[in-house]
């Protein structure tokens, strides 16, 4: 299971908190991106660059860094120097959705534009010394754009596509496109990591039955909202049974704590994730981060290992 990037929400604090309440339990994270500039820096007075340095990411979850951008020297230059750190792979947004970002032809604001990513990859694979991966969703505004991205993907060397099956436009409103996903995938010659609305076992399964071609699960809001969630899925890996019912908008609470099994002893009281609980109220009061890493701290103290 994967770690999705969220900006201001899963940084090396998070990182490290995670994997000291559960260690192993998420097995890679995306960074949040690396947006590229003209003039960036690698310095410590800068946010994103601390968030990736090796020596910040001491008893982290592993973390391949992302870079958010269209400049072919930049991400050049910024690739080679994160080769330089250590790093053996890096991944490009191009999913994210927010105005700003898409406006400028970056994030999913390049999915309409197949040609330009054509280019771009053109300059950067001969030139970068680590693997490239991508993460997309199926468009910007039309979810054809999706098709006619992928045959420019399958020419290049890449170490996975993630897709998160939302069109730009959606944000992260309305629910992921399965169909379209699900003709998209046999089209994707490189590995492919699902990511979209997976807040319960249930999920998990849905997608996995329904897509065995897929070769991961990249999880996002369902680990802060449900932070056992990791557990339980590997804790289930075999034994989740088919769903009979439609996805819950909510984390559902189906899997009791007693289900996870060994070294993890979870004090957890089984209210604590119900889509009633206080756990879910302060998210309507409180930033995400903050809620989360207070729940977090609770576990310190409360997960025997």
């Amino acid at each position: 299971m994967i770690l999705a990037p969220m900006q201001g929400l899963t940084e090396v604090l998070f990182r490290r908190t995670y994997e000291t309440c559960f260690p192993g339990a998420i097995h890679m994270a995306v960074s949040p991106f690396i947006a590229l500039t003209r003039n960036l820096r690698f310095s410590t007075d800068n946010a994103q660059i601390r968030d990736i340095l090796p020596e910040n990411n001491v008893g982290s979850i592993p973390v391949i860094p992302q870079i958010l951008g269209k400049e072919p020297e930049e991400f050049i230059l910024v690739a080679n120097h994160l080769a330089d750190l250590g790093y053996t792979g890096v991944n490009w947004n191009m999913g994210c959705p927010m105005r700003t970002v898409t406006a400028k032809h970056r994030g999913c604001g390049l999915m309409p534009h197949p040609d330009e990513v054509r280019t771009i990859l053109d300059t950067i694979i001969p030139q970068i010394r680590l693997h490239l991966s991508v993460k997309v969703r199926l468009g910007l505004k039309e979810p054809d754009e999706i098709y006619r991205m992928v045959p420019v993907l399958n020419d290049y060397p890449l170490a996975s596509v993630t897709i998160h099956p939302r069109l730009g436009r959606q944000q992260y409103t309305g629910v992921p496109d399965l169909d379209t996903f699900g003709q998209v995938l046999p089209l994707v010659k490189h590995p492919v990591i699902y990511n979209g609305d997976i807040c319960s076992v249930a999920d998990a399964r849905r997608i996995l039955e329904r897509f065995p071609q897929v070769k991961d699960l990249m999880v996002g809001r369902g680990v802060l909202y449900r932070p056992t969630l990791p557990l339980e899925l590997n804790a289930t890996a075999s034994t989740i049974p088919t769903p009979t019912s439609a996805p819950s908008p909510y984390c559902d609470d189906n899997i009791p704590t007693s289900s996870i099994h060994p070294p993890y002893t979870l004090l957890t009281p089984s209210w604590l994730f119900d889509k009633d609980s206080a756990w879910n109220q302060c998210f309507m009061i409180f930033p995400p981060r903050i809620t989360t890493l207070c729940v977090l701290s609770f576990f310190i103290n409360n997960v025997k290992v």
